[in-house]
């Protein structure tokens, strides 16, 4: 019997797509499509290297060109593009902690600010010492505070916040979920609850009200109305839950207009770097798996709560909701290749 799986990674430098053959134990890929995108250049007046923004439409114009891709190479290798009718299930996955804002009528609020966005450090270091609990400055709650602050309007018409994966997600379920990897990277999780911290999201919704209440333009107080950050944020799922299945809409994005009709699975969408443990089948507590990509990023799977704050140490979630701890450098790959570029002839 034919079964096919569809894995989609949206990176800080493109989009890339794997079609595997379920069917063989091996599950040998069958072939690969990629789309590329850039960054958005600053606004203007603007020439501060913290910014990293990206288009999400871009993102989607990539997987676009990525599935265009992997019919050109079906026709070659199988002859026949219609086994993508027959793809089962699609995993997501993505750069981690960005802050995509969505708006009650399903629209995107502004660029996506992406991890490698360094604009909100002292955000991240404040709400570390309010959720006694390390808070990076890439994590999405920083950002969104961060947003709160420094573009009220935007934060007010914002009716639910993801990251890239979640927004791919999104447009091919029509549904907010997000796994608990990187739901653990846009919120601290309780690890006695495997959701968001509910003592955490009420000090934060705290500050937000005493923020705004000084605020103007918003209802018809002058108070800028901002939603709770529990009815922002996305559902969280461990690995094996309901993470929707393809839409129409998703369907003709991805160009295979029967996934809608045959209800194809899509797993909850992960961050790049649980999906990485996961698909490196690295589980079990004093594992330790690294990742080298634009950045550098090194993962412990722990046995325990996480419990107080280090510096060098940031924590996250596995797929299943393991904790994990983090160490981290943001110059990874493409440091690497700027200097080969330079210097390798010589070398």
């Amino acid at each position: 019997m034919s079964c096919y799986h569809l894995g989609i990674d949206c990176g800080t430098q493109g989009l890339s797509v794997v079609l595997t053959d379920g069917s063989v134990p091996s599950c040998p890929v069958l072939a690969v499509g990629e789309g590329s995108y850039d960054m958005l250049p600053p606004p203007d007046n603007t020439s501060s290297s913290e910014i990293c923004e990206q288009n999400p439409d871009d993102w989607i114009e990539a997987l676009r060109c990525a599935m265009d891709g992997i019919r050109t190479k079906l026709a070659v290798v199988a002859s026949d593009a219609s086994i993508l009718d027959d793809v089962v299930s699609i995993g997501i996955s993505g750069q981690m902690h960005g802050e995509v804002l969505i708006s009650a009528t399903g629209d995107v609020v502004g660029p996506a600010r992406l991890w490698c966005d360094g604009r909100n450090a002292a955000e991240g270091a404040e709400l570390t010492t309010l959720f006694g609990t390390k808070v990076p400055k890439r994590a999405t709650v920083a950002r969104f505070l961060w947003t709160a602050r420094n573009a009220p309007q935007r934060a007010a018409r914002t009716d639910r916040v993801t990251t890239p994966a979640g927004y791919i997600a999104y447009r091919l379920t029509g549904q907010f979920d997000l796994g608990i990897g990187e739901a653990s990277g846009m919120f601290p999780i309780d690890q006695s609850t495997l959701d968001y911290d509910v003592e955490m999201m009420a000090k934060f919704d705290t500050l937000i009200e005493q923020e705004s209440a000084g605020a103007h333009g918003g209802g018809d107080d002058g108070q800028i109305n901002i939603k709770s950050i529990r009815n922002l944020l996305p559902r969280v799922r461990l690995c094996g839950q309901d993470g929707g299945t393809v839409s129409a809409d998703g369907a003709a994005i991805l160009g295979v207009p029967s996934l809608s009709t045959k209800g194809t699975a899509v797993a909850p969408a992960e961050g790049d770097q649980v999906s990485a443990l996961a698909g490196s089948l690295i589980a079990s507590p004093g594992q330790v798996g690294c990742c080298f990509g634009t950045s550098v990023c090194a993962n412990s799977v722990g046995d325990r709560a996480f419990a107080g704050v280090s510096s060098a140490v940031d924590h996250f979630c596995a797929a299943d909701g393991k904790p994990i701890n983090m160490i981290w450098l943001r110059n990874g790959t493409t440091f690497m290749n700027t200097v080969v570029d330079m210097f390798g002839t010589v070398l």
